[in-house]
């Protein structure tokens, strides 16, 4: 049985899209059933579902917000991911945690390798690094995907902002100085559900997730749009300090996804393979 964990989040419903097509026994719990920085309550909850492989879906993912003392950043990304740990230990089930490309400090000339000296530039990517380090040393069966740019159909990201905008204004302005790996979180559940289907949980580790390739975000919204139909939209470039916001940004944070592919046995396709994909849903819910 599977247990994903932050189930309302973008990734989290995707993750149970995927599941329900494939008919697995799964259980879910969103932040309002299961707070995963309270420890026993996430002992109690483990114990009780008895889950083979849980997926931890969950984080605390505004960077701006994170900046903040009495964020809930570091409780979330760094006490959350110890705890589900500690308790997949206790039961004897393998750990999927979902990590970041905000642990690195932006200044690579190529794309990151997981082996690569983590050097966060901000509380974000800080307290993600952190869970990571809970995670591995706590041990047991645990995989940390390190991914970036997540997008969905769903609200309330990148994508889908650039998409309700485009069909709002005369032109956009997005930043091009930003350069990462977009990822579908539908390619990224598809990834962890063959990475538990095939049964190769116990190759624990930290490997690199993000659709192929890299872009910037200036890039990437132009895609949108001619994705979208509306390959004329008026995309301006501007520069990140054109629009100053309380956490600093990686410059360069693509990620280098060989790892992942070798090890698992699963082709990664192009981030624009992977865009066209949900463009098609945008489309579908006008």
């Amino acid at each position: 049985m599977i247990l994903v964990v932050g189930s309302n989040g973008q990734l989290g419903r995707e993750m149970q899209r995927v599941l329900t097509a494939a008919k697995c026994e799964f259980a879910s719990a969103s932040h309002a059933e299961l707070d995963i920085a309270d420890r026993l309550a996430v002992s109690q909850f483990v114990e009780q579902t008895r889950p083979t492989v849980i997926v931890n879906c969950a984080a605390f993912t505004a960077v701006d917000k994170a900046e903040e003392p009495d964020s809930a950043a570091l409780a979330v990304n760094t006490e959350g991911p110890r705890n589900l740990a500690l308790a997949a230990l206790a039961v004897g089930a393998a750990l999927i945690h979902i990590s970041t490309d905000h642990v690195f400090d932006g200044r690579a000339s190529k794309p990151y390798q997981p082996t690569d000296e983590p050097r966060p530039v901000n509380r974000y990517g800080l307290t993600k690094l952190l869970g990571e380090q809970a995670v591995t040393e706590v041990g047991g069966q645990s995989i940390i995907l390190r991914t970036s740019w997540v997008y969905s159909a769903h609200a309330g990201n990148f994508v889908s902002k650039v998409a309700q905008m485009a069909a709002q204004r005369d032109f956009l302005t997005v930043v091009d100085d930003q350069t990462a790996s977009p990822t579908s979180a539908r390619s990224l559940a598809e990834f962890i559900f063959h990475i538990i289907s095939t049964k190769q949980t116990h190759k624990t580790g930290i490997y690199h997730y993000a659709d192929g390739g890299f872009c910037t975000k200036n890039e990437l919204a132009r895609e949108v749009c001619r994705l979208i139909g509306m390959p004329d939209k008026e995309v301006r470039p501007c520069r990140s300090s054109d629009f100053p916001l309380p956490a600093a940004r990686p410059t360069f944070s693509a990620l280098d996804n060989s790892l992942a592919e070798q090890t698992f046995g699963k082709k990664i396709d192009h981030w624009k393979v992977a865009l066209a994909k949900t463009a098609e849903e945008l489309i579908a819910k006008k």
